[in-house]
């Protein structure tokens, strides 16, 4: 290879590197310029959570074995050399000498094969209700660390908004004390930037909080087969807007503010998780019956035929032909049949308790997010009719005063300061309101677009796709 070529290869694989590394560059920087939304994180955490993985190949697996257990045992083939004579081992020298062809087959119990596959159907069918409420949890989870972070960013965009304020307040006292013509002191100028350098750490604690919770965001978003860079998330930007209310989340103001006189909300009775454990209570009914299968009999068919060679002198003997019928007598494990009875009875009712505490646990989860709400939704009314209006009122009254050399200039500070607490507070309140109604949403019944994307997000993670 001449100089020229090689110095031309080496360019080429050079341009190639940067031409990536711009592409790479860019695709970074429209990610950290794009806008994470609520509902895109929680797309993007169903398609990448590596449980519905698991519990769709154990579906698979289950239905497999359904399948698989309705079948008959294989068929026993038996050859064997009968009667052999010791002495010469000659075939035709005895008539008792025989080669036997058998065949025989086993039937298990009653209907356990039937018994077995159905309750392996039926533990299958189970699975997809799992799916339903992980759906469900991951989307309150993820729903949760997202508006943890929205909280943060809007505390400090409310901050930094009064930032500048407040640095003006700074300079009119500074040239007020200057010009010694109005009523500042030097304590009015230190307040003034001692409240500014509180802002500047609260600015710093906010920001520490909002990466907290977008790093713990981007665990449950990023897949382990992605080919996007750990911290892209990190640094995204969230939309200033609260989301909107979703159906689901329509369907969770409705139950939050009904009142129901009823032991337990009839929408839980349809909730994933107590479906999920009566289809575990039918799998376990059906093992009972199962159970009583060891009282019957196991039956087996077996037939042979067996080919006898002629006599020395030529003559033709007649060949054999058997054909039985056997079963075995369950008398002697009798006791091991009524354990086990009394092992499926007992499993049966450890289901039932497992599922009435579940129920009571959904209930009262489900009436303290509905207090919560209610509590969260009086005190929003509150500061956005009264505390705020009254907060900005006397703001602007305290300024117009000092300004006329009628107020003090601490005065100024604390009503800027309590201004801007007050609509700190009510943002505040307005996304633990909708933090609150995303765990409520946890306890509603599923739709049927969501009973679909339970098993379509994980068919996509599997297969590593983005639905």
């Amino acid at each position: 290879m001449s100089i020229y070529s090689l110095y031309r290869a080496l360019f080429t694989i050079h341009s190639v590197r940067l031409m990536l590394a711009l592409l790479l560059a860019g695709n970074s920087l429209l990610l950290q310029a794009e806008e994470l939304t609520l509902d895109h994180s929680i797309k993007l955490a169903l398609a990448n959570d590596p449980w519905l993985v698991s519990n769709l190949s154990r579906e698979r697996a289950l239905t497999a074995q359904s399948e698989a257990a309705i079948s008959l045992p294989n068929p026993r083939l038996a050859i064997s050399a009968m009667n052999l004579p010791t002495d010469s081992f000659r075939f035709n020298q005895e008539p008792m000498t025989q080669l036997s062809l058998g065949f025989s087959q086993m039937f298990p119990r009653g209907d356990s094969l039937a018994l077995r596959s159905q309750q392996l159907q039926q533990a299958s069918a189970e699975q997809p209700l799992l799916r339903l409420e992980r759906q469900a949890d991951v989307t309150s989870t993820v729903s949760q660390l997202w508006l943890d972070a929205y909280k943060a960013q809007q505390s400090i965009q409310l901050i930094g908004a009064n930032r500048a304020l407040f640095e003006q307040l700074v300079q009119v006292a500074s040239n007020s004390y200057a010009s010694a013509m109005g009523r500042t002191r030097q304590q009015d100028i230190i307040r003034a930037q001692l409240e500014l350098t509180t802002l500047d750490e609260r600015l710093s604690r906010l920001d520490e909080q909002k990466r907290v919770a977008l790093q713990r965001l981007e665990g449950w978003l990023t897949a382990s087969s992605t080919q996007q860079a750990w911290g892209a998330i990190t640094n995204s930007q969230l939309p200033d807007e609260l989301p909107t209310l979703t159906p689901v989340m329509g369907a969770a103001v409705a139950v939050a503010e009904a009142r129901t006189t009823a032991s337990f909300n009839p929408s839980l009775l349809a909730h994933p998780a107590i479906l999920a454990l009566d289809q575990r209570i039918s799998a376990a009914l059906t093992g009972e019956d199962l159970a009583t299968q060891q009282y019957k009999p196991e039956w087996a068919v077996n037939a042979s035929y067996s080919y006898r060679d002629d006599t020395p002198q030529g003559q033709q003997r007649a060949d054999f032909a058997s054909i039985g019928l056997s079963f075995d007598l369950p008398l002697l494990q009798r006791h091991q049949a009524d354990a086990s009875i009394k092992a499926a009875t007992a499993n049966i009712e450890a289901i039932k308790a497992e599922r009435w505490l579940r129920l009571r646990q959904l209930q009262a989860a489900l009436l303290a997010e509905q207090a919560t709400i209610a509590g969260l939704s009086t005190r929003l009314a509150l500061y956005e009719n009264d505390l705020l209006p009254h907060l900005d009122q006397y703001a602007e009254a305290s300024l117009t005063a000092y300004t006329n050399d009628e107020g003090e200039f601490v005065e100024v500070v604390r009503a800027r300061i309590s201004q801007l607490n007050a609509r700190i507070d009510a943002m505040t309140l307005a996304v633990d309101q909708r933090k609150a109604l995303a765990r409520l949403a946890y306890y509603l019944p599923p739709t049927t677009t969501a009973a679909t994307n339970a098993t379509t997000y994980g068919q996509a993670a599997a297969s590593g796709a983005q639905p």
